[in-house]
């Protein structure tokens, strides 16, 4: 992920020059004597603002922490956590109910579920959970739920990170209509997926059949965030300003769907079947958590790259153009009535 950030400071043209000759201006005169540990933290900290990747890199790691990510991320992890379990089990019902005739398209989709989602998808994909229509009824109203409160989460960490003031934040009916629609995006891109596997697997590819699949999948995972970076931020936004996040979170959500979800849980089912199964609740809560996480850096570089909020002070002692203006931005955030004037005395 450091050499994702790398790439998209180098893409984004980043003139730290400028601003690096600001800080110098701005730098008071004296410094702490050379050897010293403030000495060297000074001059580690002038070398980081002089490398443009390096500078960028650290200011979307910096603002990652000050924005609190973590706590954001798990609140993103716990209700996608707690709903995943009753939408498979509706996905179950729905499989039993509906698909009972075509037994090649319920594969195809219990193939991609179990893809996309570690535990769950393989335990549907082997057939272990049935469905009825009291599991219906009762799968879809808690995912619902759960699945609302989860992209409610998401709105509320996207407009964080993107300071949105807030009396600028939609209330509750506002954001449920919003979380719906969302919702209704990512069952449809589950949807183009499956049948985007089924039209690859069914087209005469043989060895290029995966990279297909592997293409595919990270496309809709790819253009999922895009549009959820667009629809999920109460700040009018060019797409130019989220593709760079929305690349890196398709591709790094694709890796952990293909790869270490799927190393990691082989290995946790090849252990006893009770704490194996125990060892999978952890693993599924703990690559929701990643998956946060990934979103939440994302955002972040967007917001970096979009409103050039780097170079970054090292120490805090002689803070730079952006760490003024990322501070006061944080300050507007917190405003809660529109016309409301906000200061922010900073050295």
């Amino acid at each position: 992920m450091g050499y994702a950030l790398v790439a998209v400071g180098l893409l984004g043209g980043v003139t730290s020059e400028r601003a690096a000759a600001h800080d110098t201006a701005a730098a008071p005169p004296e410094a702490p004597p050379e050897g010293t540990v403030a000495g060297r933290l000074d001059a580690l900290d002038r070398r980081q603002r002089r490398a443009r990747a390096l500078a960028f890199a650290y200011a979307v790691l910096k603002k990652f922490g000050e924005d609190g990510a973590g706590r954001l991320a798990a609140l993103i992890a716990y209700y996608a956590f707690f709903s995943i379990f009753p939408l498979t089990m509706a996905l179950s019902a729905v499989l039993g109910l509906v698909l009972q005739s075509d037994s090649g398209l319920g594969e195809d989709i219990r193939d991609k579920v179990g893809d996309q989602v570690p535990f769950v998808g393989d335990k549907l994909a082997q057939g272990t959970l049935e469905g009825s229509g009291l599991a219906l009824a009762v799968g879809i109203a808690l995912a619902l739920w759960a699945g609302l409160a989860a992209i409610d989460a998401v709105q509320n960490g996207l407009n964080a990170v993107w300071h949105v003031p807030r009396y600028q934040r939609p209330k509750v009916v506002g954001r449920r209509l919003r979380s719906t629609v969302m919702l209704g995006v990512v069952g449809l891109g589950l949807v183009a997926a499956t049948v985007g596997t089924s039209v690859v697997r069914a087209a005469p590819l043989g060895r290029f059949s995966d990279i297909g699949l592997a293409v595919a999948s990270a496309a809709v995972n790819v253009g999922l965030y895009l549009v959820s970076f667009k629809v999920l931020c109460d700040r009018p936004l060019p797409w130019r300003a989220l593709w760079p996040g929305a690349l890196i979170a398709g591709l790094a959500t694709w890796l952990l769907q293909s790869g270490l979800a799927s190393f990691v849980l082989r290995d946790a089912a090849s252990t006893e079947s009770t704490y194996g199964d125990f060892a999978s609740v952890i693993v599924l809560l703990s690559w929701f958590f990643l998956l946060a996480q990934v979103t939440i850096l994302a955002a972040e570089v967007n917001v970096v790259r979009y409103e050039r909020l780097w170079p970054r002070s090292l120490t805090g002692r002689h803070l730079t153009d952006a760490d003024r203006r990322t501070y006061a931005a944080y300050a507007r955030a917190e405003t809660r009535l529109e016309g409301q004037v906000v200061t922010v005395d900073l050295p």
